[in-house]
């Protein structure tokens, strides 16, 4: 500026100060605590285990070849009675005469 000898300089006003605000971030460590409960349940599970009973008996069945013997019992059966052959007469006992 030019100085003009009709108006002199002026003191200077001062205002205030602009504030200018910097944020500055640094980390720091917060723990963060998760509880976790872990619960084991127990099931009780029906599994299927077969078992086998049995009942044996012995049965006297009187002479080989009559009629409530093994070959020609009252049920009949593959070697004599009502439903295979002659009561008394095995094919067994035919086939051993034929050798």
């Amino acid at each position: 500026m030019t100085y003009d000898p009709c108006c002199p300089p002026l003191d200077p006003v001062v205002l205030r100060p602009t504030v200018i605000v910097q944020d500055f971030f640094h980390p720091q460590i917060q723990q963060i605590v998760h509880p976790i409960e872990i619960v084991n349940k127990h099931h009780c599970v029906p599994v299927p285990h077969h078992v086998y009973t049995y009942t044996s008996k012995d049965v006297g069945v009187g002479p080989v070849g009559h009629a409530g013997g093994p070959y020609g019992g009252p049920y009949g059966g593959p070697y004599g009675g009502p439903f295979g052959g002659p009561v008394g007469v095995s094919s067994r006992s035919k086939s051993r005469s034929k050798r």
